[in-house]
């Protein structure tokens, strides 16, 4: 759920909310079972904690000192309830929030959510989250009053894990080196960054990621509850073929790109093939499902290595214009077009290329080998992709690779009116961008 400022009439006057302690841990944790115990049961659910009161004392003891903000309600000098924020993340985490069963319905609940609102308030949250119980018809109600939404139902799975493995997915614990592609699957599908929680599981070695194709498509801070997990498959992937010759094979999926308050993107991504060709074209639609225009920037990475790269292979290109895009490259931009043999810790050196096109915009980009008798080529439009080609050289030193070149095409890098996808009442809402490979062997 996520909340909106709303005023709420005053509570009990006898029930004060102050800040919590370390030494609360114990009560907190005795009041935490036995309100989830008694509200699980009632309706016929298994508690939240089913073990016992010490696992909720472990738990609000662990998050009391790091990156959570806790609360404690009292009456007559008794803990009664208490509640936690986590602000760890860009969107402030709520909960849980918990009342001892003999003293509910006196406004407690409530006491202990505004304290934590105007906490949310006075550190700029843009926005409060928090999970809630759909059998918990009070709760609901509290939470409506105060100004959340429901944007979506979950579902609390229990038992023992099945153990079973999918193939073509294997999963490894985090690495500091994933976290870029944890952030970025993270913004896909929450919608917000929660940065500081990754950081923590990997502190505490529980986060693990799951890689397709040598790619990270996934990741998970830890099981269970205080945990969180992202996965970015593509909402709808259509394999098709056409009935008439060529025959053309076209693959096609769709991403929906959303962040809160920042971007509702809908991408689809068409990738189609003829049957024994040469060559290959990629197609996306961009589509603004927001009320305002917004910027966007799109990148195509094209890796290539041998047998195509090796010492000597070069790239044309009708050049108008190259500059060094890192230090490395300011002292190689003579013969930046050449590739030399593997060097031992040379990383990587860029440089940014921009391309001639026709009277229509096209152009061409090749990458061959030394011979001259392989190559692989790259057309695209200069008026849709900005004008703009990236050239990476990498030469590792390992078993003899030379890593080879990385091709990234730019849109929208310039904060003016052609780099906005307006929204669908627009005429012009969708933004089109075809890429065209095509292997070239001498003789054929």
């Amino acid at each position: 759920m996520s909340a909106q400022e709303l005023s709420v009439p005053p509570g009990d006057p006898s029930i004060k909310v102050r800040g919590a302690k370390p030494e609360d841990a114990p009560v907190c944790g005795r009041v935490c079972f036995d309100a989830f115990y008694k509200i699980s049961t009632q309706h016929g659910f298994c508690p939240r904690f089913p073990v016992n009161r010490r696992i909720c004392w472990h738990s609000l003891n662990d998050v009391f000192p790091s990156g959570f903000y806790c609360v404690v309600a009292e009456s007559d000098r008794s803990i009664v309830g208490s509640n936690c924020l986590d602000e760890r993340s860009a969107i402030a985490g709520l909960g849980a929030i918990t009342v001892d069963p003999s003293i509910q319905n006196r406004g407690v609940g409530r006491k202990l959510m505004e304290a934590m609102l105007v906490r949310a308030r006075e550190r700029n949250f843009p926005g409060v989250r928090l999970l809630q119980s759909a059998f918990h018809n009070r709760s609901l109600a509290l939470y409506s009053r105060l100004g959340f939404d429901a944007p979506e139902p979950l579902s609390v799975m229990q038992g023992p894990p099945l153990r079973k493995r999918i193939e073509g997915c294997s999963v490894r614990p985090a690495r500091v080196s994933d976290v870029e592609d944890c952030q970025r699957i993270c913004m896909q599908v929450h919608g917000h960054d929660r940065a500081g929680e990754l950081a923590d599981a990997m502190k505490d070695e529980t986060a693990v990621v799951v890689e397709r194709q040598e790619r990270i498509s996934g990741y998970a801070t830890v099981l269970a509850f205080f945990g969180h997990a992202a996965n970015i498959p593509a909402s709808k992937v259509v394999l098709s073929i056409d009935e008439e010759p060529p025959y053309t094979i076209r693959l096609k999926g769709e991403l929906k790109e959303q962040a809160f308050k920042l971007v509702n993107f809908v991408i689809a991504t068409e990738l189609s093939a003829e049957p024994g060709a040469q060559h290959f074209s990629i197609h996306d639609t961009l589509n603004n499902n927001g009320d305002y225009p917004k910027e966007y920037e799109a990148l195509y990475h094209s890796n290539f290595g041998p047998p195509l790269l090796d010492p000597g292979a070069g790239f044309s290109a009708p050049v108008q214009q190259v500059s060094p895009f890192k230090e490395r490259a300011v002292g190689e931009v003579a013969d930046w077009q050449k590739y030399r043999e593997p060097t031992r810790d040379y990383d990587e050196t860029v440089f940014n290329v921009v391309p001639y096109g026709d009277e229509n915009g096209e152009t061409l980009a090749v990458l061959h080998n030394a011979a001259g008798d392989l190559g692989v080529s790259l057309g695209f439009n200069i008026q849709q992709f900005a004008g703009l080609l990236t050239m990476e050289k990498h030469r590792h030193y390992g078993a003899g690779i030379c890593h080879g070149l990385g091709t990234r095409h730019q849109l929208g890098l310039q904060p003016q009116l052609s780099t906005c996808v307006e929204p669908r009442t627009y005429d012009w809402s969708q933004r089109a961008a075809p890429l065209r490979y095509h292997l070239h062997v001498s003789g054929r």
